[in-house]
């Protein structure tokens, strides 16, 4: 058995080299604008800064503040608005392979719930991790990333569903796990990461944000209302800076984060009288803090690193890994994760080809008169209401049926006696038409999962449309 009285081994080497390519990044005059129906709003005003290798960077500010715009902006995952304002990565424009080389972690923790811990860090690494590092390379660097996150006692459990599989921690961990496991070579983005969480769990996500900067991976975060605990790690210039231009004294028992929402909540600044005398907006611009951060960053532009050239030598390809090499990752993801939910394996053919029997033995050996004509159209229309069973199933799992061809095929088509009025070319045309109507049922359904949140939704949409397409079918 692993003893755990001391550091994992290798877990030394994991330290050094979570960051194999150092580089600072810098943006200057960024700007957001979009539309409105009232004309063009800006979400983002001349907005500078930098982070450096190594360090832990947290962006606090009330909801709407644009705290999660910003980080978009640099990611490159705004698709709305007009963005104005240069970035760099060492002095130098940032290349067209940029954004794979970045890691994202949402606020919302998103997980097949079926596959292990393990499991759904592997699958990010072989997917996201370049063609040139070899499977043995990435897992390793997989069971690094667990060592250094500390999930090697629970790195084997299922994920399960929010409440039943990892708690909320374990789960915002994975969520920082995934990303580590791509090894992103510039920076990792988290979206408020100690959202949700009690204040036990957010000081855990801080301090392992705190371990990952240390061990050389740059992080840049948001944090909607930091404790005093937090923010005691680096809010002392911050305070000190709007005493400075007139914000009231902060008093020994007042929380840092609330003092400074509630001293920028106004835009305008009051004075004793009660005149507006300036705003913190007209503040900073002509502030020296806003002179140093600009005479910082025209050095940064004006020395750029070597570093730069060897990170903009990677391929402009859109993915990391080739799309062939993809599909069978994520096809044998796809089959594990219905062979571990039995249930819905078991009901998807159980239901199908009950149904299909039914209806088969329910016309059985049919006439080959007019009425029997009848009777087979009825058949073949009894058929198509099957859609109604594999829209609620496949819509909440958003997969297709197409494990069921066979056997839908067989337990409906020789009961009826249909093979027996055609040749062995009307069999296969039968067999390729209900094969693309199940087709067309699992695509049809899976467009409208992707077009709503709530399943139960989805389901009653697609319904009423699959009517529709009847009664307008002819």
């Amino acid at each position: 058995m692993r003893k755990h009285n001391g550091p994992p081994e290798g877990h030394a080497k994991t330290m050094t080299t979570i960051s194999n390519q150092p580089a600072i990044i810098h943006w200057e005059s960024l700007c957001l604008d979009i539309k409105t129906r009232q004309g063009k709003r800006s979400i983002l005003k001349d907005v500078d800064g930098w982070v450096k290798p190594g360090t832990l960077t947290a962006l606090m500010g009330v909801t709407g503040a644009g705290k999660t715009t910003l980080l978009d902006v640099l990611a490159q995952r705004v698709n709305a608005g007009v963005v104005i304002g240069n970035m760099y990565v060492n002095g130098r424009s940032r290349g067209a392979g940029f954004q794979r080389r970045l890691g994202y972690v949402q606020q919302d923790d998103i997980h097949l719930p079926t596959a292990t811990v393990r499991e759904a860090l592997q699958f990010s690494a072989n997917l996201r991790q370049p063609c040139a590092v070899s499977r043995s390379d990435k897992m390793a660097y997989v069971e690094s990333t667990i060592q250094l996150l500390n999930m090697e006692h629970y790195a084997d459990a299922i994920i399960g569903l929010p409440g039943e599989g990892l708690n909320v921690e374990q789960r915002k961990t994975l969520s920082i796990a995934i990303e580590m496991a791509a090894k992103p070579e510039l920076l990792l983005f988290l979206d408020e990461p100690t959202s949700s969480l009690d204040s036990q769990m957010a000081w855990s996500i801080c301090t392992l944000l705190g371990k990952l900067a240390a061990s050389g991976q740059t992080v840049l975060c948001t944090i909607h209302q930091p404790s005093s605990q937090k923010f005691s790690q680096g809010g002392a210039s911050v305070m000190a800076y709007f005493e400075r231009n007139g914000a009231p004294k902060f008093q020994k028992d007042d929380n840092p984060a609330e003092w400074i929402l509630t001293v920028t909540q106004n835009e305008a600044q009051i004075n004793a009288e009660g005149e507006i005398y300036s705003t913190w907006a007209e503040t900073w611009y002509s502030s020296d803090e806003k002179r140093a951060v600009q005479s910082e960053l025209a050095r940064l532009r004006m020395k750029p690193q070597n570093t730069t050239e060897v990170l903009d030598a990677r391929s402009n390809q859109e993915y990391t890994v080739p799309v062939l090499r993809q599909i069978p990752l994520v096809f044998k993801r796809m089959l594990q994760d219905q062979w571990r939910d039995p249930v819905y394996l078991y009901c998807k053919i159980a239901l199908c080809i009950c149904q299909a029997l039914v209806n088969g033995i329910s016309f059985y050996k049919t006439s080959h008169d007019a009425q029997g004509l009848v009777s087979l159209l009825f058949a073949i229309s009894l058929m198509a209401q099957m859609f109604n069973s594999v829209s609620r199933l496949i819509t909440l799992r958003f997969v297709g049926g197409r494990d069921l061809f066979e056997a839908l095929f067989a337990s409906w088509y020789y009961p009826t006696g249909l093979y027996l009025n055609g040749t062995a070319e009307r069999s296969a045309l039968a067999f390729i038409l209900l094969w693309l109507f199940i087709l067309w049922s699992g695509t049809f359904c899976q467009a409208f999962a992707a077009g709503f949140s709530q399943s139960e939704t989805a389901v009653q949409v697609a319904t009423l449309c699959f009517w529709l397409s009847i009664v307008f079918g002819g």
